[in-house]
């Protein structure tokens, strides 16, 4: 059986060094790439520790001398660790996927030469798409895992889409946004119901409800003062300007709610002086 296995390891290393000679000439003359050789050449260097091993293995059988099968047995460890060593290497020429899906963007071409870190592929998967995007610092204590989420996009038309929030980053980061340097924390929904009309790259508009109200009234934070005196508001009614103490409930990064000291209808003014005389825009 050892010689067996001697020949077959033989027979495979000649096949693949005829096909390295085959290749050596093919990259030669350029018609394939570096990366294809360098293969060709680990799987060749793979078949010679294999048949260094078996060859080593058929004499320890055939010549059962002592200390020479000391040596050769270092030697045949030896030779084993190498092929270890050379398969690993060969294993990290080829490059997996976490999981099944398209690939919506190449950064590389065959032939090119990276280097660590380097961006090979981006792949989605149409069937467990996410949506990551920030939550401002105000509103991030009141996001948690399992609020459900209503998705909606321009890429959409009128389809609205159901999300659940799966991940919250354990920190806040600072952004750039349309209303200057804000800082998030980075927040990750997994859209429950996609189909083909929803494709990774979208935009899309996510809204959590984290609490409801209803039949409230709501101002923007720009019109209630806060000081010494607690929260205040400036009440505007014929023309002459009051300073009146609110209450406020629940609020988020644009609006608050007011549970006392204002009724519906009344005007105030928005980013008011806090010193008399009282301006501002009604």
């Amino acid at each position: 059986k050892a010689r067996i296995k001697y020949q077959d390891a033989l027979a495979a290393y000649e096949s693949t060094l005829d096909d390295y000679e085959r290749n050596q000439g093919l990259f030669n003359s350029g018609a394939i790439s570096e990366n294809d050789f360098i293969n060709v050449k680990r799987e060749l260097d793979v078949k010679k520790s294999q048949l260094s091993i078996m060859e080593l293995e058929l004499n320890l059988l055939e010549n059962p001398d002592k200390d020479e099968i000391a040596l050769k047995q270092a030697a045949l460890e030896e030779a084993e660790k190498s092929l270890t060593n050379i398969r690993k290497k060969l294993d990290k020429a080829v490059i997996y996927a976490e999981f099944d899906g398209i690939v919506l963007k190449q950064d590389i071409k065959q032939g090119m030469t990276v280097s660590p870190g380097t961006l090979l592929l981006s792949i989605g998967s149409p069937s467990d798409l996410q949506i990551d995007f920030g939550v401002n610092e105000y509103d991030a204590a009141r996001i948690k895992i399992g609020q459900k989420a209503i998705i909606t996009g321009d890429g959409f038309g009128d389809k609205i889409y159901n999300g659940e929030v799966i991940k919250i980053a354990p920190s806040a980061s600072a952004t750039q946004t349309s209303r200057g340097n804000e800082t998030v924390v980075k927040t990750t929904i997994k859209v429950i119901d996609s189909d083909d009309n929803i494709k990774p790259g979208f935009s899309a508009a996510v809204e959590i409800t984290v609490e409801d109200r209803k039949n409230v009234i709501l101002l923007p934070l720009e019109c209630v003062i806060e000081g010494e005196k607690g929260k205040r508001v400036m009440v505007v009614k014929d023309g002459d300007i009051s300073e009146r103490e609110v209450k406020t409930g629940i609020e988020n990064e644009l609006y608050t709610e007011i549970i006392q000291g204002l009724n519906e209808g009344e005007e105030v003014l928005q980013n008011p002086t806090q010193d008399s005389p009282f301006q501002g825009d009604v």
